[in-house]
């Protein structure tokens, strides 16, 4: 779907379905999103659309609990929305061969002669450092 050019399907969860990315259905539901914040009330516009100072700071007392009130909502369907999207990564249940961790162990083998011979030996970052600092004869070092 688009409106106005921009596209719209990861805003709808209709529109999710039409992409190639298959969302679970889960029981738990997201909090829909709240109205947007109206605009802060000015103190300038005492006068024009407040009556008096008073009613200006009434409805600034109002707009801050408003706000509030949306931030704490905003804060509950981030937290939804995160624990769906941990639920949608959930690797627990994937099956994988036997001789899995010999292929990783390839790969990575295959990875650090691509990077250099003389990293190849290295395991860790304190290591590397170290090699690179010795080779390039840092003063601290020699």
């Amino acid at each position: 779907k688009v409106f106005g050019g921009a596209c719209l399907s990861h805003m709808h969860p209709a529109g999710a379905a039409a992409t190639s990315e298959v969302v679970p259905p889960t029981s738990e539901v997201v909090p829909p999103l709240p109205p947007p914040l109206r605009k802060e009330p000015m103190e300038r516009e005492v006068g024009v659309v407040y009556t008096d100072g008073a009613a200006f700071h009434a409805d600034l007392q109002r707009w801050q609990e408003e706000k509030a009130a949306r931030e704490e909502q905003m804060k509950l369907r981030r937290k939804a929305l995160e624990r769906q999207r941990e639920k949608q990564r959930d690797r627990s249940g994937r099956q994988y061969p036997a001789d899995d961790s010999k292929r990783r162990v390839q790969q990575r083998r295959e990875k650090q002669a691509a990077a250099g011979p003389d990293l190849l030996l290295c395991t860790d970052a304190a290591t590397v450092l170290a090699a690179l600092c010795h080779e390039r004869r840092h003063p601290l070092c020699v």
